[in-house]
């Protein structure tokens, strides 16, 4: 039996230093393109790369930019819709949130007299999104019935600075290296469970407060009602990359990202169970329901991903590519780790039996592999239409999936159109991530999201502008 008890939600919140909002998940947490042309062809890139999304796709590629100068400017449009629905919530509740980011990239070729003969380099900085996702539900629970609400709110964004390099190593192969110096920011309400018998205090009747609750009532767990403000973490991550044209019709492309190594999130925890009891027993809890905490998420890191592709042209008008990658989030989202120290409120402790607390929740994600295949037509002088689609692996398990990271799309299908004239080039892409839903009866993650149904979509709109001289 479950407590119905402290209703828990847990916040991680960090300060933006950058003029757009946390993006929503496409394929897992991973962003599906960085620019409207890649988008446009199902995000398949690792054997093209020819502009400057090839600083995280395939910097092998920057040495296919033929200009001494260029500037890739997106501006990148989310509609992420969340549904949610279970015992409590039998009409559903849906989130839809809107966020839109900028990206600018730009390359330099410092000797543009070599482009494309070996020994020519060429390198590229710029600011790309990586990751992230957004949604925001209030839903009634087993803990506060309608109407009452528990609120569960997540902003992730994980982002960076990404300085690379590609050379040319013979006439039909090239290799680059990106360096990227990363930024995340994270918002989480979500209702945090602990274990009974992690309440250790020592009760008035000589055994531990959580050995009497659940020999009284049952109870197997609490919810902690929190909220953790967390301060930015930096870290870095590297991609090399690998590219084999053996003509002008086919070309084939490699690339590796590492692991991101993330600093912990770190930060202040307030956390007050004073809607659950009202006023406070003087006894047990002699300096109120009020906890500080000095809180940390430990080890929520970005995993490693490798790819690998081909494009091929059937004619001078049509290019066909594919791609599959293959990315690590059992490495790295297996489980999430919550760390609470140097409560400030004595009688808390002594409930808790002591200043501290440990959390672990089971996430248990599955190493993923995503095919997308794209076409390009170029049907007037200077257009090109362009289609694609995606197809991968939930990384989630049903009994973990939770509305505030609804990892579990699985199909998308995209669009695009561009023109370019001498200097200049302007285009515009779609992507639609069909809607999956999943049903969960037991979760893993908390008792308050059994029996429920989790549905997602997300709809983006790119539109890139480049200039080049």
């Amino acid at each position: 039996m479950d407590a119905a008890s402290l209703t828990p939600t847990l916040r991680v919140l960090v300060s933006g230093v950058l003029l757009c909002a946390a993006l929503p998940a496409q394929r897992g947490a991973d962003l599906v393109a960085t620019d409207a042309r890649m988008a446009g062809r199902g995000g398949s890139d690792v054997a093209i790369a020819e502009d400057l999304s090839g600083l995280l796709s395939n910097p092998a590629g920057l040495v296919n930019i033929t200009q001494e100068w260029r500037i890739d400017m997106t501006a990148r449009a989310f509609l992420l819709g969340v549904d949610y629905e279970d015992p409590f919530n039998t009409g559903g509740v849906e989130s839809e949130e809107l966020a839109v980011a900028p990206y600018i990239s730009v390359s330099w070729d410092p000797d543009p007299g070599d482009a494309g003969r070996p020994g020519d380099v060429r390198f590229g900085l710029g600011l790309q999104h990586i990751a992230g996702f957004r949604s925001d539900l209030d839903l009634g629970t087993q803990d506060f019935p309608p109407p009452l609400q528990t609120r569960r709110r997540v902003e992730y964004l994980y982002t960076g600075v990404h300085l690379g390099a590609g050379w040319q190593l013979s006439e039909d192969v090239s290799v680059g290296a990106t360096l990227s110096l990363t930024y995340s920011d994270l918002e989480v309400m979500e209702p945090l469970q602990l274990d009974i018998f992690q309440v250790q205090g020592m009760s008035p009747l000589g055994i531990p407060w959580g050995q009497l609750l659940n020999n009284m009532f049952g109870i197997e767990s609490l919810r902690i009602e929190g909220l953790f403000d967390s301060k930015p973490t930096f870290g870095a991550s590297a991609t090399l990359g690998f590219q084999w044209k053996p003509s002008d019709v086919f070309s084939l492309g490699f690339a590796y990202r590492t692991p991101g190594f993330q600093e912990d999130y770190e930060g202040d925890v307030s956390v007050d169970i004073s809607r659950i009891f009202g006023e406070p027993d003087p006894v047990t809890f002699p300096d109120g329901f009020a906890v500080d905490y000095d809180g940390k998420i430990v080890d929520f890191d970005y995993p490693q991903m490798f790819s690998i592709g081909a494009a091929w042209k059937p004619s001078e008008e049509v290019r066909l590519s594919c791609e599959l990658r293959w990315t690590n989030w059992s490495a790295t989202h297996d489980k999430i780790r919550i760390q609470l120290r140097n409560g400030n409120n004595p009688g808390f402790n002594a409930f808790i039996g002591a200043n501290r607390l440990d959390v672990t929740q089971d996430w248990g994600w599955r190493d993923q592999i995503a095919a997308m295949v794209g076409v390009e037509w170029a049907f007037a002088d200077g257009w090109v239409l362009r289609a694609g689609g995606g197809a991968w692996n939930s990384p989630v398990e049903k009994s973990a999936a939770i509305p505030n990271a609804p990892a579990f799309s699985e199909y998308m299908a995209t669009l695009g159109i561009g023109y370019s004239a001498s200097g200049w080039s302007l285009d515009l892409a779609w992507i639609h991530v069909f809607e999956s839903t999943v049903r969960v009866d037991e979760s893993t993650i908390s008792t308050n999201l059994d029996g429920s149904r989790q549905s997602v979509a997300v709809d983006s709109v790119l539109v890139s502008f480049s200039i080049w001289f």
